[in-house]
């Protein structure tokens, strides 16, 4: 399994790749529509298949790193009033750091990444990510 850091520089080194086609594309649909152009796309570029498919594969990769984080063994889900082995778990939120913290990574990339104002994800009926 990857780590968060390699995690997050495959995700801006993805969008990296793609932003120059995806800007071309969307000025090339500002000068077709103009202004009309954000009644479909609201999110300006973010709103891309391919950007939200990156940010897909990305959101769950951070969500598998998660799950291995929880250790093992048959820790009571109620843990109130129960020493625990002092073991400190890792969590990272994916929006954290596929949305929030990339202006500190990779500035040039905000435009793009400020449309994703919503997590394109969705979750199953067992309340898992999907």
């Amino acid at each position: 399994m990857r780590s968060i850091e390699e995690i997050r520089d495959s995700y801006i080194g993805e969008l990296l790749a793609i932003q120059p086609e995806l800007e071309e594309w969307w000025e090339d649909m500002v000068a077709d529509e103009g202004q009309a152009v954000w009644k479909r796309w609201p999110t300006g570029i973010a709103g891309h298949p391919r950007v939200l498919a990156i940010f897909r594969k990305h959101y769950l990769e951070i969500v598998a790193w998660n799950n291995e984080q929880v250790p093992e063994g048959d820790e009571p889900d109620e843990k109130w009033g129960i020493d625990s082995s002092g073991q400190s778990q890792s969590f990272e939120w994916p929006v954290e750091i596929l949305i929030i913290n990339v202006r500190h990574f990779a500035p040039e990339l905000q435009p793009l990444v400020d449309g994703l104002c919503f997590v394109p994800m969705a979750m199953d009926e067992a309340g898992e990510v999907e």
